[in-house]
């Protein structure tokens, strides 16, 4: 999910209260079209993360592990370059070009954006599906969703409850594969026995 970037606005509206003398009220000025610019970045750098992790996979299938590798610097220095651009402009040329881009930037690229952003975590959460054995452990998706949209639990609660299913599930099987290896030993040992009687 996509949100306004409250550190970059913080850090950058902090920078220039002190640098120009300011108080509170220029950090909150500045920090808003910040956090706006950085949120339309965040966005733009999420879905050219998509194109990257294609390509990615794409080499793996080939078996080019080295180019690969290389490709997966992609993502963090787009990460990178999102803030670093940004905080640039603004020491460099001040807060009035962030607002100059904001209202350069047309409306319907924006509105795309904001679609694509709001897109993302229903997105992430599909391909997390896909990947989860949903088949084994829908009893706890349908916990989690009657725990949310019926008792109204907040998302800490039900992570808590999450967890502790994971913790009793993880045990269980722990000692389900320890019973079969005890049994498999047992057996063992019992044919080697057999073995040494003959």
């Amino acid at each position: 999910a996509s949100v306004p970037d409250y550190g970059l606005a913080a850090l950058v509206g902090t920078f220039l209260s002190i640098r120009t003398g300011s108080g509170l009220e220029t950090a909150v000025a500045v920090g808003l079209p910040v956090g706006l610019l950085a949120i339309n970045f965040d966005v733009l750098v999420k879905i050219l993360n998509n194109f990257v992790a294609h390509k990615m996979q794409r080499l793996v299938h080939e078996g080019k592990f080295k180019q690969m590798r290389l490709w997966g610097w992609a993502g963090p220095i787009m990460f990178m370059l999102k803030s670093v651009i940004i905080v640039t402009i603004i020491v460099t040329v001040g807060p009035g070009l962030v607002k100059a881009i904001l209202r350069v930037i047309p409306e319907w690229v924006t509105n795309g954006l904001n679609i694509a952003g709001g897109m993302l975590p229903v997105l992430g959460l599909a391909l997390l599906l896909r990947y989860m054995p949903v088949k084994k452990y829908f009893w706890a998706i349908l916990i989690g969703f009657a725990l949310s949209a019926y008792l109204k639990v907040p998302i800490i609660g039900i992570s808590i409850f999450g967890a502790a299913a994971a913790i009793v599930v993880y045990q269980s099987q722990l000692k389900e594969s320890t019973m079969k290896q005890n049994g498999v030993a047992n057996s063992l040992v019992r044919d080697e026995g057999d073995d040494y009687d003959e």
